[in-house]
């Protein structure tokens, strides 16, 4: 008669992360709270430039949070292959779950050969349908690859959180009316003009609009951004 699975130990693992993931929240909405970004604007060739300029560091603690989670995540994601093959009464030796990844920007063959030959025999072949089917590859379940992507990252990056700030709307307000965007050599975020920024880490151009009797009116909403890993965007919040 088979055995069910014993979950008990992946669960307490995603009990883990949730405790951690809101911890990771709280720290986000405290940063965004302090106003972390002044705003300027420059001339330059006829144009106005607005510029925003974080002027507060990015908080360490999201950075442990951040670690702790996606730990937590991909070691219950292991524990629960681990139970299933134990449950099959297979010997559970380098088994855990597998992730596809990409060769010179192509995806590799998901799974690989080693990690097929790992999980033959060890899962009955509805079982390993089951793990291929939730495509943990680049292009297939975002959420799944963005866990390898940043517990991967962690192992040799430095700058693994950044916060980046960026017009929510696609409408900039005139005295004459609303004009979308490009319309009237508006420019949102063009990197054309990044020789006005003073610390290219630290600053960033949000809009450029050309010089005239039609002035905008500066209170649009500016979105912050939290990026994990260099592309996987967690959480924005809205600062006026």
């Amino acid at each position: 008669m088979p055995i069910s699975p014993d979950f008990t130990p992946s669960l307490k693992k995603i009990e883990r992360a949730e405790y951690k993931l809101a911890q990771l929240y709280n720290i986000m909405d405290q940063f965004i709270a302090t106003s972390p970004y002044e705003i300027r604007v420059e001339l330059h060739s006829s144009m106005h430039h607005l510029i925003a300029r974080r002027v507060k560091p990015v908080p360490e603690g999201l950075t442990w949070e951040l670690v702790e989670a996606v730990g937590h995540l991909r070691s219950a994601l292991d524990k629960m292959l681990v139970a299933v093959v134990e449950s099959n009464g297979r010997g559970t030796s380098g088994v855990g779950f597998p992730f596809g990844g990409t060769s010179k920007g192509t995806s590799e063959p998901f799974p690989s050969g080693r990690d097929l030959r790992k999980l033959e025999g060890r899962l009955t072949p509805d079982q390993l349908a089951l793990v291929i089917a939730q495509r943990p590859y680049p292009g297939g379940d975002d959420m799944l690859w963005a866990i390898n992507e940043i517990a991967n990252e962690d192992k040799h990056r430095r700058d693994l959180v950044k916060a980046t700030p960026e017009i929510q709307s696609k409408n900039i307000k005139f005295t004459g009316g609303v004009f979308i965007v490009r319309k009237y050599g508006v420019l949102v975020g063009s990197s054309n003009f990044n020789h006005l920024l003073k610390d290219p880490e630290a600053e960033k151009i949000l809009v450029s609009y050309p010089d005239g009797p039609r002035q905008p009116h500066i209170d649009c909403i500016m979105n912050v951004n939290i990026i994990f890993a260099g592309s996987v965007s967690v959480h924005g919040k809205e600062i006026t």
